[in-house]
């Protein structure tokens, strides 16, 4: 038995907070198992009913009933049941779904290489047109420089003196 006043009124304190906890838990309770039947029978409600369990689990933490870790789990775990609910009549769909992608990402892929073929053509061409435009300056050059030699060489020989048979 409590001896001070302050110590009593903490255990009247107690018993009022006990009475609203079990009566709040009580309510989060019944919300939860509602959800989880409803997931598990994949009622169209489904969504709904989740949807109201998790903001009672919100309100179960402000009001300091249920600490914030403990309803996060909770709001998590009955979300991981209502994916998996949904993704069982989805398996199917969603396989097809992958096909039809799967499909498209090949074409992409085609027609990238097509793409890339057609650049590495054109990058090809113009490095051998390029190189042909190149050779033929460099002939060019070498011509007119072989031309120049032979000027310039013939031009000697006209200014070297001839010698006269003796």
């Amino acid at each position: 038995m409590a001896h001070t006043k302050s110590s009593i009124k903490d255990l009247k304190r107690i018993k009022k907070r006990t009475i609203r906890n079990v009566a709040l838990k009580s309510r989060m309770r019944t919300y939860l198992t509602k959800a989880r039947r409803s997931v598990d029978n994949q009622e169209s409600d489904a969504a709904e009913r989740v949807d109201t369990a998790c903001q009672v689990l919100d309100k179960m933490v402000a009001k300091g009933v249920l600490k914030k870790n403990n309803a996060s789990r909770r709001k998590g775990r009955l979300m991981k049941r209502m994916n998996i609910s949904l993704n069982i009549g989805k398996a199917s769909v969603v396989r097809s779904e992958k096909a039809v992608k799967e499909k498209t990402r090949k074409e992409k892929l085609e027609v990238v290489r097509e793409t890339i073929e057609d650049v590495d053509s054109a990058v090809l061409a113009g490095a051998l047109r390029e190189k042909n435009e190149q050779s033929d300056t460099t002939k060019t050059e070498s011509e007119s420089s072989e031309e120049t030699k032979d000027d310039e060489s013939s031009e000697a020989l006209e200014d070297t003196p001839e010698e006269k048979p003796e």
